[in-house]
This record gives C-alpha cells, structure tokens and sequence, in this order.
C-alpha cells in the first residue's frame, strides 16, 4: 500500500515538473504556436538525487500547452479593458510513475498583451 502512494506521489511530482517547466520558458505561451507538438521537459530531480528517468523512479511527463481564446484582462488587475487584452493558455501535465501510477494536472495562465 505505501509504495501505491509513493508512486502516485511520484507521478504527481512528474507532473508538477512538466508544468514548471513549460512555465519557464515564455516562447511556449504564443498564440501562433502549434499546441499538436508536447514538449518533452527535463527530468524531474526527487530529494535524493536520483531522477524520474532512473530504474528505480520509471516516471515521466508529458507536456501540452494550449492557447484557449481571447478575453478583457480581470476586473481589478489594473489593466484598461481599453487598451488591452488577455490571452488564456491551459497546461496539461500527464505524469507517469512505476506501477502504472498516473495523474493528471492542469494549469490555466492569462498573459496580458496591448490591442493592437
């Protein structure tokens, strides 16, 4: 029974990663990119130093991000409805561990952009 809730600990933490990783780097949040292609983020590193790709972990992610739509930037956020606007994206991390341990995460994030 612990080593169910280990690797699904695992698989959560794998998917956790993906977003992280999708999250730092700005060039996957464009509205003309090709959201078919997943990106493939680095191995998650768990405390003891070994990573998701070891024999011992067999875990991984997988990662999509999608642009969602267009909308008027939050009410309070201090951006004009005017003069801008927001574009949605949704990350979906699909994590996978030893066991067949699974999960799914998903992640929305608005970027606010100028009206052309």
């Amino acid at each position: 029974m612990a080593s169910n809730i280990q690797q699904s600990t695992r698989a959560f933490e794998s998917a956790e990663s993906g977003i992280r990783e999708a999250m730092s780097d700005v060039s996957n949040f464009s509205v003309y990119n090709d959201t078919e292609n997943p990106l493939t983020p680095d191995p998650f590193q768990f405390p003891d130093g070994t990573t998701e790709s070891d024999a011992n972990h067999m875990g991984g992610a997988e990662v999509n991000v999608g642009f969602t739509g267009w909308s008027v930037p939050k009410r309070a956020s201090g951006f004009s409805v005017v003069h801008f606007k927001t574009a949605n994206f949704e990350i979906e991390a699909k994590g996978t561990a030893a066991g067949n341990a699974r999960t799914i995460v998903a992640q929305g994030l608005g970027q606010i952009v100028n009206k052309e």
